[in-house]
């Protein structure tokens, strides 16, 4: 199996904790696993939210559109849940 080349050994990691709901985290680990099991290329969750996010950054305006069309944050159940109360 491949692995991905853009790894570099001096990499520094931050520690960051995001919360996803469940369903797009049970699609993060099929997209992952049908990567290694469909193309041989074996990466890890961390690797493909940085890949992600990378291409997310390379194609803003495509990321602008989507992001227009979401209802308010304020709307948003698990933002709600993490707002602290006033």
């Amino acid at each position: 199996m491949q692995s991905i080349q853009s790894r570099s050994i001096l990499e520094l990691t931050v520690a960051l904790s995001i919360k996803i709901d469940k369903k797009r985290k049970q699609d993060l680990e099929r997209f992952v696993a049908s990567l290694k099991l469909d193309e041989g290329v074996k990466i890890t969750l961390q690797e493909a939210l940085a890949l992600m996010l990378d291409y997310s950054l390379e194609n803003k305006d495509e990321i602008i559109k989507r992001l227009k069309k979401l209802p308010p944050l304020e709307q948003d159940p698990l933002w709600k849940a993490m707002k602290p109360d006033d």
